[in-house]
């Protein structure tokens, strides 16, 4: 059966809550909103009121207009042209609530939630409303992230490496090969950088002192290095990513009396 609105008594209940319109043969959800009252079932009446290209008055596409009473520019909703395919099979769509009784800033985090976990929008979505952008995110990369930030002591003069996302061996890796300075290549000069940290994402993955630089050719230096574990232990799982400018490939960091490339 049918169901066009809640009983006055359940939309009181209610109060603000998060919903899902499904596609019946799938299964699967193609819209997830939040509302108060009949909020939920005014998709389907729009798709079958408004012609195409559809233009759902009153709404916002998120469904943070409970009551529907604020209008919006036109603009063309992909969900009112699924309820048209699905009805026009013969189907009728299904309204799931997932969530009741939430207070209105609770209802924006569990519609935002669902829609990342759902691939419901793009990853370049924000939502016009409350200019929140999806933060769907690997765990690693959120984990480089957040990384406690270091400050690179000013008797390591070091030479960051920024290592390609998600480098399965840090440490192999750490050899490049670099276009480093011939300045700097030369690990016997007083003022060539004495360590090397690998960075994945602004985070240290790798660390080892420099033996030598190995002339690869083409302005490229092979790194030779061996473990230093007093140096891993500071900077290894640390953020260095205040002394690296975006994009750089490497940095020369020497917070000691020569010359200085402190965090900006």
């Amino acid at each position: 059966m049918e169901v066009s609105g809640f009983d006055p008594g359940t939309a009181a209940r209610l109060g603000t809550y998060v919903y899902l319109l499904v596609d019946p043969q799938t299964g699967r959800p193609f819209y997830a909103g939040r509302g108060r009252k009949d909020r939920c079932f005014r998709h389907v009446a729009a798709a079958r009121d408004t012609p195409e290209p559809s233009a759902e008055p009153g709404a916002e596409p998120g469904g943070d207009n409970a009551e529907g009473a604020a209008a919006v520019p036109p603009a063309r909703f992909p969900q009112l042209d699924r309820i048209r395919a699905i009805e026009a099979a013969g189907r009728q769509v299904r309204i799931d609530v997932l969530r009741w009784g939430l207070r209105p800033g609770e209802a924006l985090l569990v519609e935002a939630a669902v829609r990342e976990a759902l691939g419901l929008h793009g990853p370049d979505h924000v939502d016009a409303r409350t200019a929140l952008a999806p933060a769907r995110t690997p765990a690693s990369v959120l984990d480089a992230r957040l990384a406690r930030p270091v400050r690179i002591k000013r008797q390591h003069p070091v030479v960051l490496l920024r290592l390609a996302a998600g480098t399965v061996d840090p440490g192999a890796a750490l050899a490049g090969p670099w276009r480093v300075g011939r300045r700097w290549a030369d690990a016997g000069a007083p003022r060539a950088p004495r360590w090397a940290l690998g960075v994945d994402d602004g985070r240290v993955v790798a660390a080892g002192r420099i033996e030598r630089w190995d002339d690869a050719g083409g302005g490229r230096f092979l790194l030779a290095s061996v473990s230093d574990p007093v140096v891993a232990d500071r900077y290894v799982g640390r953020s260095v990513a205040a002394y690296l400018a975006p994009g750089a490939s490497i940095a020369y960091v020497w917070c000691g009396p020569h010359w200085v490339n402190a965090p900006g």
